[in-house]
């Protein structure tokens, strides 16, 4: 990565005869290798991550893992023009400034802000209508929040669901998958959802020497947002007492979009194939 070094360590331990896995790891990295900026953030990232793998199939497949990473630079915010503004919080100027000997002098942004994510799925093999099925939920949960800038926080909520079908008397397998995403960022300013949804199906013929496959994916795509402009408190010579306030009027845009894919492959031998794709998208504002 451009500019960025540290270190990352991590550690998968096998418990209960590897029917029980426990991860974690720890990653510190810092920008600024060039020393070409005013401030080094550095940001440090924990995780750890249990999951059970049972040997009986009638039980559910479990794993859940949580993430905290923070990031911090050092810079403490100080906008000493805006603080003295009636109803202006001064996490909310857009620039950082140092007062020295009467002088206005620019100083580096500040950056603090706090991110956990939580993970968890469950996965469950079962057998109806002729069919052995593979369902799995999965959840994910990430939340970011920022001391120094009012509109640094931001969450974001995903929820998906996938079942892939085996035949047992076709040589047919199938799949279907639902998502839905909800995002908001600029501390609630901005709105956005995501609905999703795929199908498709894999045909193996020949000994499996040949297999064929086509899919569909929807998602329908709904954003809100409030725009954050820079007042220039009535001086707009000056730029030291300038700060972020949402625009009061709200944009909405929504767009529909489609995905078919199909393809084939032939394998010749097992050094030698030839595949076959195909891929088509269509995206409507």
């Amino acid at each position: 990565r451009k500019d960025i070094a540290g270190f990352s360590v991590s550690d998968r331990i096998q418990l209960f005869e590897n029917r029980i896995y426990l991860t974690l790891g720890y990653e510190r990295m810092h920008d600024n290798v060039a020393n070409t900026k005013e401030a080094t953030t550095f940001t440090n990232t924990y995780r750890t991550n249990v999951s059970w793998y049972p040997i009986d199939t009638t039980l559910p497949r479990v794993s859940v893992g949580f993430m905290k990473r923070n990031r911090d630079n050092g810079v403490a915010r100080n906008n000493p023009i805006v603080a003295e503004l009636t109803g202006v919080d001064e996490v909310a100027a857009v620039q950082n400034i140092s007062i020295t000997d009467g002088d206005t002098l620019l100083t580096a942004s500040p950056r603090f802000s706090d991110t956990y994510q939580m993970t968890a799925s469950v996965s469950q093999e079962f057998s109806l209508l002729g069919m052995t099925h593979d369902a799995s939920l999965n959840f994910s949960m990430l939340n970011t929040s920022s001391d120094v800038f009012k509109y640094g926080d931001s969450q974001s909520n995903s929820l998906s669901l996938r079942v892939v079908n085996r035949y047992e008397n076709l040589p047919l397998q199938t799949h279907l998958g639902f998502n839905l995403n909800n995002t908001e960022t600029s501390s609630g300013l901005t709105d956005i959802q995501i609905l999703g949804a795929s199908a498709g199906g894999e045909l193996f013929l020949m000994d499996n020497d040949v297999s064929l496959n086509a899919s569909i994916a929807f998602t329908k795509n709904r954003s809100e947002s409030i725009a954050l402009l820079a007042n220039s408190n009535g001086t707009p010579e000056l730029s030291a007492d300038d700060y972020y306030q949402p625009d009061g009027s709200s944009s909405r845009s929504a767009s529909n979009s489609y995905i078919i894919s199909a393809g084939g492959r032939y394998d010749l031998s097992q050094q030698h194939a030839f595949v076959l794709d195909f891929r088509y998208s269509n995206v409507r504002n």
